[in-house]
This record gives structure tokens, C-alpha cells and sequence, in this order.
């Protein structure tokens, strides 16, 4: 009696690790399926505002420090953050910086430029309309 009790619990241990496995599989493609979603969406972001400065993708995620590749940088994290709700540690990495108090700083100026600067606003709208 005691070697049929063994079995069952064993079985039943046996269907609830078959069970955990299932769903940490189903979470895990659903993990990918959102970072696959995300770079998908980066793209179609740095693009847009390449288009709209009139730059190559490089140039906005390189290291340069020119005016128009910094804002267009600033812009796609400014995006990032208030339309696509993505983390500031992940808006740097994914713009090639290390640190999230740039992601910071970049938001606070998009912000501040946009109030006075009328081309930025505009560009702003432009890339509101396309994106969403």
C-alpha cells in the first residue's frame, strides 16, 4: 500500500512540474515576442525621426555631439519614454549610452525646446501623426 501512495505522489508531482514547465515556456516566448516587438517599434521610431532631421540612423545612436544629431537623439528618447512607456535604463541602452540621468536630461530639454521652439513643436506633431 505504502509503494501505491509513492506512485501517486510522484505522479502528481510529476503533472505539477509538466504544468511549471508549460508556463515558464509560455512566458518565455511571450518575453521574446515583447523584446522582438520593442526593437521592431526602436526602428520604426529612429526612423521616423531620421527622416524628419534628416539624418542616418547611425548618426542619431552614434557618439557625435552635433546640434541636430543631439536633439534628433534626444527626440527618439523623449519618445520613448512619454509615448512608449520604455524604462530610462532601457532607453539608454538602446540608444547606445550607458548612463539613464542622460535619458533624464534629454526629456527635460525636448520638454523645455518644444515650449519655445516652434520647428520642434512642429516636427513633434509630424512625428505624432506618423507613429501613432
Amino acid at each position: 500500500m505504502s509503494l501505491a501512495n509513492d506512485y501517486r505522489r510522484l505522479q502528481a508531482a510529476r503533472s505539477r512540474c509538466a504544468l511549471r514547465l508549460r508556463e515558464l515556456e509560455r512566458r518565455e516566448t511571450e518575453t521574446q515576442r515583447e523584446g522582438l516587438d520593442r526593437q521592431v517599434r526602436l526602428q520604426q521610431v529612429l526612423r521616423a525621426v531620421a527622416q524628419r532631421w534628416r539624418l542616418r540612423i547611425r548618426d542619431i545612436i552614434g557618439g557625435g555631439r552635433l546640434p541636430d544629431r543631439v536633439l534628433a537623439r534626444q527626440v527618439v528618447m523623449w519618445w520613448l519614454r512619454e509615448r512608449e512607456d520604455w524604462s530610462m535604463a532601457d532607453i539608454a541602452g538602446a540608444c547606445g549610452r550607458t548612463a539613464h540621468g542622460t535619458v533624464g536630461h534629454a526629456i527635460r530639454r525636448v520638454l523645455a525646446q518644444a515650449d519655445t521652439d516652434p520647428d520642434l513643436s512642429a516636427r513633434l506633431q509630424s512625428l505624432a501623426t506618423e507613429l501613432c
